[in-house]
């Protein structure tokens, strides 16, 4: 049965905050919907008594989870424990509380880091488990691929209903640009604005450039959320993506223009980037998102559109440095 999102239904947003959230809940605007947010300022979602409030508040019927502690790679090499405690906790509670308030449906999202370091590409839904995903993030990856098994869990014992999605790089406007905490185009779209702006002769880049990630538009996510959420009725986890991979260098190319920077591109190549290349299956979300007619970003037109809005706001409290 498929679940309407009109004005009679009520959503809980977790991680509300976030720039996915921030998406999200633009598209939801334009149905009326009414929504309820929960954020780590409003309540802290680890411990179970807090995070309870907003369910007996809400009474929601359909949630959002997007509630996680995200990071680039230094972070997640500085502080491992930490990633994989706090998204364990707010896993085991969102869907504890989900079934307790017999909420209709419940939409995760999962990484697609957690994805096996050796896997073959495209990357399948079905491989998730077949291997450990690469070290830097391992502590992350693992505790968000705990989604899936509490997916299947609680519907064999509950009947929960759930959707997940595998998003693959997700870029776009309010997302973190803070040059150690973020991932690597919000970094480049600040390290590029300032080195213009300040009039800076060159702008470092980690790795010679050659790595390749299958780049995607927060708002094209956000998008796909709502429609799987009416229309999809598997458990299965589902890979939002692209469906097209770009290395680094071509991002730059893209942002050196965009940004009007005249200036050197130095290459560190004895930083680390991760791997070499991340390609997404597309064949399980065709069949998901058959009935939709979302028409995705393309590359340059969402670092265009992203850039502006960060130049736009770049002194103003709502950009994240």
């Amino acid at each position: 049965m498929k679940t309407r999102l009109n004005n009679s239904i009520r959503c809980l947003i977790t991680g509300s905050n976030g720039f996915l959230g921030k998406h999200l809940i633009n598209n939801l605007k334009k149905r009326k919907i009414e929504m309820f947010f929960s954020s780590s300022k409003k309540n802290d979602l680890r411990d179970l008594n807090s995070y309870e409030k907003i369910f007996k508040f809400s009474k929601p019927d359909i949630v959002f989870n997007l509630a996680a502690k995200v990071g680039g790679i230094l972070e997640n090499k500085l502080y491992p424990a930490d990633f994989f405690y706090d998204n364990i906790a707010i896993i085991i509670n969102t869907f504890y509380l989900s079934n307790k308030y017999k909420v209709k449906k419940l939409i995760n999202v999962g990484a697609g880091c957690g994805y096996p370091l050796n896997a073959t590409e495209p990357l399948k839904e079905s491989d998730m488990f077949k291997g450990l995903p690469q070290a830097e993030s391992k502590a992350y990856s693992m505790s968000k691929k705990m989604i899936f098994i509490a997916n299947e869990a609680y519907f064999k014992q509950y009947n929960l209903k759930t959707n997940t999605i595998i998003p693959s790089n997700l870029y776009g406007e309010h997302d973190n640009f803070h040059l150690e905490k973020s991932h690597v185009i919000p970094a480049l779209i600040r390290k590029f604005f300032e080195a213009k702006h300040k009039n800076k002769k060159s702008v470092e880049i980690w790795g010679d450039g050659t790595a390749k990630r299958d780049f995607i538009h927060a708002d094209d996510v956000a998008k796909s959320l709502i429609y799987l959420a009416e229309n999809y009725k598997y458990i299965e986890p589902v890979n939002i993506c692209s469906g097209e991979q770009s290395n680094i260098k071509t991002v730059a190319k893209y942002l050196r223009e965009i940004s009007q920077f005249q200036g050197e591109i130095i290459w560190k190549k004895d930083m680390p980037v991760g791997q070499k290349s991340r390609e997404f299956s597309k064949t399980k979300m065709k069949k998901a998102l058959k009935k939709n007619n979302i028409k995705f970003i393309g590359l340059y037109d969402g670092l265009s559109r992203t850039y502006r809005w960060f130049e736009e706001n770049y002194k103003s409290k709502i950009i994240r440095l």
